[in-house]
């Protein structure tokens, strides 16, 4: 999933027609599936037009409530910009800084946010004001609320939270770095940890799950990867859990990492502790609780051993 905005051809650029997926927010930031080409993660992606393709169907007729559509665009790949995936955006926006241990925008002294500088990662925001207005989704006010910000630089003005981490070259152009709160993307698909953590809290030996994200390298996005307590008397039964994440979990919501542990560590508003977790990651040699993965061959979710560890980084071990 690439995030990419309309805009004008630039020079030297070929061109390639694909269908997309629209999300329609309050400006022209749009979240695309490619369909019909090859994803390439050393090209950027442009938008130069934008229509209206027959059978798409009526925002207000979207079955999840939110604003959708579905449109025919030309895709214009830059050749010059090797080993970046960004694109030059071209309604205002804001990077502001977010505390990843709160799990909350930073705040300033005087209470409001504070903009990151070029090369920093921070919570893309987008203003809305009559220009660009924010018309919400569909039968759902809690939902829209949860969507604003207010308050963000001055009193009384409203932004959009797009819940994207992103960060900005010296060039102009924005790359997409995480998702914020109870969501990460894996295999070009956000995934809710929520979803996943009450999908394997079916399973009978486990008592206590909390689904987080984990980067691998030379992997884009974030692979699953679920802290479990099992319940007393209890033992982890890989093999079962495997077949339960086939059956119950689309592939990229499937956790592909299991730590066992004893306790769950909470913050302090009584929220289960996700960031120390992701910055442990899944290196046996860092992390003392067991560790499995998922294992398609074996079909089980088999010990994760330094050898393993080493076979995933090297590819051997294709996750």
């Amino acid at each position: 999933m690439l995030k990419v905005s309309l805009g004008q051809r630039p020079p030297r650029m070929t061109s390639r027609k694909v269908h997309l997926a629209q999300e329609l927010l309050p400006f022209s930031y749009i979240s695309i599936h490619l369909t019909s080409m090859e994803e390439s993660p050393e090209e950027n992606i442009y938008i130069s037009s934008l229509q209206h393709s027959e059978g798409a169907e009526d925002p207000k007729d979207h079955p999840d409530g939110c604003l959708a559509t579905l449109a025919c665009c030309e895709v214009l790949v830059h050749p010059t910009h090797a080993g970046q995936t960004g694109a030059q955006l071209l309604f205002k926006y804001d990077l502001v800084k977010y505390d990843m241990m709160k799990d909350q925008p930073a705040k300033d002294q005087r209470g409001f946010c504070q903009r990151v500088d070029k090369g920093e990662t921070g919570l893309l925001l987008s203003k809305v004001s009559s220009i660009s207005p924010f018309f919400g989704y569909a039968g759902s006010k809690s939902l829209t609320e949860k969507k604003l910000m207010r308050d963000v630089f001055a009193k009384g003005d409203v932004y959009f939270n797009t819940g994207d981490l992103m960060v900005e070259d010296q060039h102009g152009f924005i790359c997409f770095r995480d998702r914020v709160g109870d969501t990460y993307r894996w295999k070009g698909e956000n995934v809710a940890t929520t979803e996943v953590a009450e999908s394997l809290g079916l399973v009978d030996f486990i008592q206590e799950v909390n689904v987080y994200g984990v980067e691998v390298p030379g992997q884009e996005g974030r692979a699953g990867m679920a802290a479990v307590i099992t319940r007393p008397g209890a033992t982890f039964d890989g093999k079962k859990l495997f077949e339960h994440a086939m059956r119950d979990l689309p592939a990229y919501a499937r956790p592909l990492f299991i730590r066992l542990q004893e306790e769950m560590e909470m913050t302090s508003t009584f929220k289960q502790q996700k960031f120390q977790l992701v910055q442990s990651g899944f290196n046996p040699s860092r992390v003392l609780d067991p560790l499995y993965v998922l294992d398609s061959q074996q079909q089980n979710y088999v010990p994760l051993t330094d050898s393993v560890y080493q076979n995933i980084l090297s590819g051997e071990h294709r996750l």
